[in-house]
């Protein structure tokens, strides 16, 4: 009953929200018509298993359901449902481990075969743990943002080690390319950044609503060939490129169309098409 009452009323309170249609809407799209999440093209929409720590977790996963099949006798009808359904929804898309997570993780602490937790208990032990966990926090603190830590350096401290943001392109476009039409072509990944960096003066080209695309214009920039994605970038009429400087589906099209470069460092580039001059810094 305690389930079930929870099942009603957490449908009531999802029910009474004004953005249902748009919402359910949404899914139907994500589900059956959009382009993107049934390629491989995002990370978090392949599946859960994906790569090498995909078999680890996918081995976590069996030994967890292995588990709880052994005791069976113990578990609750609610469980085995809610089990069920994140399994369905975990093998659907990777995005979903999360979810799935908050289920499984305390079935597998209940049903897992427990270990012994003496070696834990000796002094030497508990001292090396309380360093470490003291460690992490300090270094957590350290590299926390103080209120005159500039924002750019400070999102890519940690490349080349993880995949960062083009804030030097941004910031050179920002202060030395001409806008014109105020569109701007980059990559699906950059998308989100560049909004918020440069918003204010130019439409980004793609970002992470995949929805508000048509399919046509995915399969266009992704699954076309040079032809369609040429003709794509020649529709934009943009002012400038922001582009990985490695792997980028549109730095092949753009030169073909007579576009340069304008600056660029280890990890991005700005294109600009003919006949459009940078403005020089004042001396």
């Amino acid at each position: 009953m305690r389930y079930v009452t929870l099942t009603y009323l957490c449908a009531i309170a999802y029910l009474a929200t004004p953005m249902l249609p748009g919402a359910m809407k949404m899914l139907g799209q994500l589900q059956f018509d959009d382009v993107m999440v049934s390629t491989s093209i995002i990370g978090e929409m392949r599946p859960f298993y994906d790569g090498a720590f995909g078999k680890v977790s996918l081995l976590l996963v069996l030994l967890t359901v292995g588990s709880c099949i052994a005791n069976r006798k113990s578990i609750r009808t609610g469980e085995w449902l809610w089990l069920a359904g994140m399994m369905i929804f975990l093998f659907r898309l990777g995005r979903f481990a999360p979810l799935f997570a908050i289920i499984a993780a305390p079935l597998a602490a209940t049903y897992w075969p427990r270990l012994s937790d003496r070696p834990l208990r000796r002094g030497l032990v508990v001292g090396a743990l309380g360093v470490f966990v003291l460690l992490a926090g300090v270094r957590i603190a350290i590299n926390l943002p103080t209120a005159s830590t500039p924002l750019d350096p400070w999102l890519n401290r940690n490349v080349p080690a993880a995949n960062g943001y083009p804030t030097g392109a941004a910031e050179f476009v920002d202060a030395h390319v001409p806008l014109k039409t105020g569109h701007l072509i980059n990559e699906f990944n950059w998308g989100g950044y560049l909004a918020w960096r440069l918003g204010d003066r130019y439409q980004t080209f793609m970002d992470g609503r995949t929805q508000m695309h048509p399919p046509q214009f995915w399969r266009d920039a992704f699954l076309g060939d040079e032809t369609s994605r040429r003709s794509l970038v020649e529709d934009t009429d943009a002012d400038v490129a922001i582009l990985p400087k490695k792997g980028s589906v549109f730095t092949q099209p753009l030169q073909q169309m007579g576009w340069t470069i304008a600056w660029q460092d280890d990890q991005s580039l700005v294109m600009i098409p003919p006949m459009t001059m940078v403005m020089q810094d004042p001396e």
